[in-house]
Parts: C-alpha cells; structure tokens; sequence
C-alpha cells in the first residue's frame, strides 16, 4: 500500500503546479514596465517626428510666401470719377471669379479716393486696364438721369451767444464743428459757452438746376434814437423803425449720392441795447449787421460751422454761429 501512495504521487507530479513565487511576480511586472517604458519612448520618438515634420513645411511654407511676395509690388491708384469703395469692390468680384493663385490684394482708401494694389507685374497691368475701364466720367445724358434722382436739402440754423469778455478766446469754430454731430450737442456746446437763443432756422430742398434760393424773415421794428427834452421840461422819446431780420440765399448742386457743392449767402441786421445811457432809463441801441458766406464742397449729413464774433466796444460781445448741413436725399 505504500508503494501505491508513492507511486499515485510520483504520477501527480506530473500535473500539479506550485504557485509561482515572489521572484516570479517581480519579474513580470519588471517586464511590463519595460514594454511600457519602450512604447512610450516610442510615442515620444513619433511625436518628435511629426513636431519636425511640420516644422520643416510650415519653413518651406514660409520660404515659399517670401520668394513668391520678392516678385510684388504695391501701388496707389487715384480716381477721379469713381467712387474708391465700388471700384474695388468690383475688382475683387472680378479677381474672385478668375480664381488665381498669385491674385493681387486689393483695399481702398476713401479719405483719398483711391485704391491700393500689391500684385505681380502681370496683375498690376491688369488692375490698371480694368480701373481705365471703370473710373470713367459719366456721359451727359447719365448725368441728367442720376441728378433727376436726386435732391440735396438744406438744414441750416444761426444761434446767437451772449460771451463774456474772457470768454472770447474759447470759441472755436473747429471745437464747434466737432461736436455738431446733432442739433441738440451742438446747443448744449453752446450753452457751455454763454446764453444761446436761436435766432433763425431753416429746412429746405434747393433747386436741382443750381438757382439760387431768397429767404427772408424779419419785421420793421421801432427803436429809441434817444430823449429830447423841450422847453417846458417835457421829455419824449425819438423813435425810428428799421428792416430788421435775416436774408438767406442758397443754391446746390449734387454731384454723387454723398457730395456736392453749394453757395450759401447769409446777411443779418439787428439793434441791441449797448451799457450807455441816453436818459430816463433808456439805453443806447447798438446797430449789429453781419454777413456770413459759405462756398465750396460738402459731404452728405457731415455739419458745417460758420462763427462770427462782435466784440465793439460799447456793447457785450455776442457771437453768431451758424450751423449748417446737407443731405442728399433719393427720388
């Protein structure tokens, strides 16, 4: 029977397995560490791979733009009929249309009325032939037809500031015009500067054919010469009358849908008090007249400012603004 139990062992050990010892474990996880230490160096060595790779085609990129911009140029191109926005706006519908990679880069420059083009030689001489076809003047007839669809009306408003004498240097025809954007800023800038009243406003459409345009609006008004005195002690006042008021003349002219040119004509005549007397409480009337002109080009809804200053002696100094704007309004 021993023999049988020593044999049936002897057979078992064929098959039975020990569990794997300490030193066995730490051999695989050694293992593992390594085959995950190998993989990420690997990623590592890729990432590098593709960091250079695009790092060389972003600098052959590079190189390639510098060589291709050697061969540009820029030049400026001034209209004289067109509009700077419409033009290369349609230059570069133009351009996109045709789809080439060498396209010349086109902007516009509105305060000098002109276009900016950085092309090749070939598509310089493209730009140019196209702008002699595009800012062409209108023909007569063209003419006609735009300014028959249009009208230009005239916004124009004369405040008169009572100023105190240090004041005077702070008036500035500039500063006025900068915050004339609205009638109610330009006042309150007024304000700022002495007592406003306005004295005279006006909203009119000028004649198309460039005809000048009247308007007046005063009265004949009475004022005291002075005191006479008779022989008996009697005291009477010497009146007069005189024609009081505004003449405003105005004729304009649109030459596009955003400027024009027009001929304003201003002349006033009024009677303030001046701060000497002539007897029984009477003061003696100052005679102020003044004449104010505008001639020359406006922009469509851009205020202009005239200013006039009377500083005689005798009389507080008052000034005169005149606030003016044009707006050229589709039929």
């Amino acid at each position: 029977m021993l023999v049988a139990l020593v044999s049936y062992m002897s057979a078992g050990a064929a098959w039975a397995t020990c569990p794997p010892t300490k030193d066995a474990n730490e051999e695989k996880l050694a293992a593992r560490r390594a085959a995950l230490r190998e993989s990420a160096s690997r990623a590592r060595d890729v990432r590098r791979q593709r960091r250079s790779r695009a790092q060389a085609e972003a600098e052959a990129a590079d190189a390639a733009r510098v060589a291709s911009e050697a061969g540009l140029k820029t030049i400026v191109l001034s209209l004289r009929h067109s509009e700077a926005m419409e033009v290369s706006n349609v230059l570069n519908r133009l351009i996109k249309m045709e789809g080439t990679e060498d396209a010349p880069k086109i902007v516009f420059d509105t305060r000098t009325n002109s276009i900016i083009v950085r092309a090749t030689d070939t598509g310089v001489e493209q730009v140019c032939r196209l702008v002699e076809q595009l800012d062409v003047a209108p023909s007569e007839v063209e003419r006609q037809i735009a300014e028959s669809e249009m009208r230009t009306r005239m916004e124009l408003m004369i405040y008169e500031v009572a100023l105190p004498r240090e004041r005077l240097a702070d008036v500035n025809a500039k500063l006025l015009t900068a915050q004339a954007e609205t009638p109610q800023s330009f006042e309150s800038a007024l304000g700022k500067l002495g007592g406003v009243s306005l004295v005279y406003r006006s909203d009119q459409l000028l004649h198309t054919e460039r005809r000048s345009q009247t308007t007046r609006i005063g009265s004949n008004s009475p004022y005291v010469r002075g005191v006479n005195v008779s022989k008996d002690g009697t005291r009477s006042s010497s009146v007069s009358y005189e024609d009081l008021g505004f003449i405003v003349k105005a004729s304009g002219h649109s030459d596009s849908a955003t400027q024009g040119d027009a001929t304003v004509e201003i002349e006033f005549k009024g009677v303030t008090n001046s701060s000497i007397a002539i007897g029984d409480g009477v003061m003696a009337p100052v005679m102020r007249t003044f004449n104010q002109n505008f001639r020359g080009a406006f922009k469509s809804g851009e205020p202009i400012v005239l200013l006039l200053i009377d500083a005689q002696a005798g009389a507080d100094p008052v000034a005169y603004v005149t606030r003016i704007q044009f707006d050229i309004e589709s039929l």
